[in-house]
């Protein structure tokens, strides 16, 4: 097994923002990043947000490109299987999140997610 650990975005945020540049993505926005997930330090994250109903939200799913690719897969899947069991344990009944990367979608598929194949607009603005 990998060493999981709960994320601290003091502790680990410099590292989620290493990563979304790698594989530049946007980086303007890391307040917008949840507080709580799980990391693989040096290899993969996936953070989540609780809501206050029985629904939480994976919001960043995310590994160090310059590992290499099988482990970061297995990480992935290994972060997934403990988020989704840490978040039952939380309470919440339900998991929701979206991708249009054809590999966490798969990830999704093989954890038991139910896929809506239909186009969706993400919305978001300053307030």
């Amino acid at each position: 097994a990998m060493n999981v650990q709960p994320y601290n975005p003091q502790d680990h945020l410099i590292h989620i923002a290493h990563w979304l540049k790698q594989w530049k993505m946007p980086l303007e926005n890391l307040d917008m990043l949840p507080p709580t997930g799980l990391i693989i330090p040096g290899i993969a994250a996936v953070l989540v947000y609780e809501t206050n109903s029985k629904t939480c939200i994976v919001e960043c799913m995310i590994c160090n490109k310059d590992r290499d690719k099988q482990v970061r897969e297995e990480a992935l899947d290994e972060l997934v299987a403990v988020l989704l069991h840490m978040m039952k344990e939380k309470g919440f009944k339900y998991i929701t999140s979206n991708s249009t990367n054809p590999k966490v979608v798969a990830l999704a598929k093989k954890h038991g997610f139910i896929i809506n194949e239909k186009p969706c607009f993400a919305f978001t603005r300053s307030l």
